[in-house]
């Protein structure tokens, strides 16, 4: 399956190996052709975790960096490999779930919702729980604090980490905001005010 042309006379093949089965494992292949002599060299093979045997389907993506993607088709995972062929990821799919073909892009998003805010703690404890989920845009989170919402000033910064990030406010007002900034320092989004 999949089978495409990546540099000259030579290819990449998803070898589901079954249906009948015919081999013990699915592969992914890389294969250099001379169309002279007629004959295909195996340049390297990139075998799945777990020994998986795909019914169908499947594919194979060369990254600009030499990296491979594999979607093993129907067994339900994908992986990608180093072009050393060191396994890099792993992920798989809901059971009984398969993929026709997997590919690695770029990613970025914006939500439509504003940054979600929860506030644990009290007075000098007070730490502020910030997440803005599927947001890829955000640099760092601006924690904004005063008695109203027209007095609102920063009381701390912190770089964005993972899912959610919680940043200390040893004074954090009546009231909380929070702001999404970007790489430029633009503000991306603020969210909703939280009772302190």
């Amino acid at each position: 399956h999949d089978v495409r042309e990546v540099a000259p006379n030579l290819l990449t093949i998803f070898d589901d190996g079954a249906a009948p089965a015919r081999e013990a494992e699915s592969r992914a292949l890389v294969e250099r052709i001379d169309p002279a002599d007629r004959t295909a060299t195996l340049v390297r093979a990139y075998l799945p975790p777990g020994g998986l045997l795909a019914g169908a389907l499947g594919s194979v993506e060369t990254l600009p960096g030499g990296d491979v993607v594999v979607g093993w088709g129907t067994a339900p995972v994908f992986t990608e490999y180093s072009r050393a062929g060191s396994l890099l990821y792993e992920a798989s799919l809901p059971a009984g779930d398969d993929s026709y073909r997997e590919y690695r892009d770029p990613w970025s998003a914006t939500p439509t919702t504003r940054p979600a805010v929860v506030l644990s703690g009290s007075g000098a404890s007070t730490v502020v729980n910030v997440s803005w989920n599927g947001a890829t845009a955000v640099r760092s989170w601006r924690v904004l604090g005063g008695s109203t919402r027209r007095s609102l000033t920063t009381r701390a910064v912190a770089p964005d980490v993972e899912f959610s990030t919680s940043i200390a406010d040893p004074r954090p007002g009546a009231v909380v905001a929070v702001e999404a900034i970007g790489r430029t320092g633009a503000v991306l989004a603020r969210s909703g005010l939280v009772r302190g």
